[in-house]
């Protein structure tokens, strides 16, 4: 599964380049913030999300709509 989000914490908006992935789990340079890394749920502030940007993979491809993301 391949799961694409919006290049900012919801913590402070950080880039989240640097992170390091844990056993599906997304954890935040800055802060330590911990994200499922298939739902991008924040499994640190329970209710938080990483912002979703919309993709596909199509023939090995991977697509993101343009505009999306940072």
């Amino acid at each position: 599964t391949l799961a694409v989000f919006r290049n900012a914490c919801v913590h402070q908006g950080l880039s989240l380049d640097g992170g390091l992935l844990d056993e599906g789990v997304l954890v935040c340079p800055w802060h330590g913030f911990r994200f499922d890394a298939t739902s991008g749920e924040c499994v640190s502030a329970p209710g938080a999300q990483l912002e979703p940007v919309p993709s596909r993979v199509d023939d090995g491809r991977l697509w993101i709509r343009p505009g999306s993301g940072s």
